[in-house]
């Protein structure tokens, strides 16, 4: 069984096969109608219902010389399923045996605090440097360097 739920993952990983089933959720239809409707050509619709057969997600019916392609509700819904208790959040994930908690805060907060150096300005020059986001436990200074570099880089 598991096969046949990996065969429908595989088909459903192409937008186009899903678009393809979502529009035959609606209603059966032709390829023709089919491939104006998710805009592929004749070629590219039967090469992804071909897979999608394959994949036992839609079935086919002869109707004169009409061909009309139809989700397989049961198969649909049986995978929804498989694939709703694949992705649940459980309590222990029974799925692959083991308990997984939440992991302890890395690295753990920093007080931080806004240091301002002050100097005096003369009119025309630039303003002393605000660092924020410092731990408490460094103090910075601004170096003349500092004071050259753009802004930006502080």
């Amino acid at each position: 069984m598991d096969d046949q739920h990996d065969a429908i993952f595989k088909a459903l990983a192409d937008p186009h096969r899903r678009r393809i089933v979502a529009a035959l959720c609606n209603e059966p239809m032709v390829a023709g109608d089919l491939g104006r409707l998710v805009s592929l050509a004749p070629n590219a619709v039967s090469f992804h219902l071909r897979l999608l057969q394959e994949a036992g997600l839609v079935t086919i019916q002869r109707q004169g010389r009409f061909l009309w392609y139809r989700v397989d509700r049961d198969v649909l819904d049986d995978w929804r399923s498989y694939a709703h208790g694949l992705f649940e959040v459980r309590a222990g994930v029974e799925a692959i045996g083991t308990y997984v908690s939440r992991p302890p805060e890395y690295p753990p907060p920093v007080e931080l605090k806004t240091t301002v150096h002050t100097t005096a300005v003369r009119p025309g020059e630039a303003k002393p440097a605000i660092r924020r986001d410092v731990p408490v436990d460094h103090d910075i200074t601004v170096s003349e360097a500092d004071e050259k570099l753009p802004a930006e880089l502080l």
